[in-house]
Formats: structure tokens, C-alpha cells, sequence
């Protein structure tokens, strides 16, 4: 293998160069930190996105079977869905990126 710093030639398995110790397999030093924040930004939001979904569906369909009262009409339960849903889906990000 090839050194991209200096040209020397190294054993093909080498991790670091003989001559200038350039890193020649990343893989060896891990994940940039760059790379660690995307993946767990996005694990946040799909973690997220799961909670919220769960969150809207189980509120809708316990205020749904609620008897229906004074206070209790359509805009109500959704209303209420929707903040469960965020913090559900809050919540669960929360956890999962622990």
C-alpha cells in the first residue's frame, strides 16, 4: 500500500505508515465525529418520528373511547393527540439516544 503523504510503500494490512505514521486504514481509527453526530441526528429523528406516530395513535384511540361529554369533541382529542404525540416522540428520542 501506497503512503498518500510520503510514497512509501507499506505492507498491504499496514494502519500506519512506516516512515511518516500516516493513518492508511480509517477504519482502524473509527468514525469521524462528523460521521457520529449524522447518524445520531438521524437515529434522533426517526426515533422521534416512531414516538409520535405511536403517541398520536394511542391518545386518539383512548379519548375516542371516552364517553363523549361537554368537553370532549373532535378538536379536543386531536388536540390532545398531537401533544402526546410530541412528547412521545420526544421522549423516545430522548431514551434512544441516551
Amino acid at each position: 500500500m501506497l503512503c498518500p503523504s510520503c510514497n512509501t510503500q507499506n505492507i498491504a494490512a499496514s494502519v500506519r505508515c512506516m516512515q511518516c505514521s500516516t493513518i492508511l486504514i480509517h477504519e482502524a481509527e473509527g468514525h469521524s465525529p462528523d460521521y457520529r453526530k449524522g447518524v445520531r441526528m438521524l437515529d434522533c429523528r426517526i426515533y422521534s418520528g416512531i414516538g409520535a406516530f405511536l403517541g398520536f395513535g394511542l391518545a386518539a384511540i383512548l379519548l375516542n373511547s371516552v364517553p363523549t361529554g361537554f368537553f370532549v369533541n373532535e378538536r379536543f382529542v386531536y388536540a390532545v393527540s398531537i401533544l402526546s404525540a410530541s412528547t412521545c416522540g420526544w421522549l423516545l428520542a430522548w431514551f434512544k439516544g441516551r
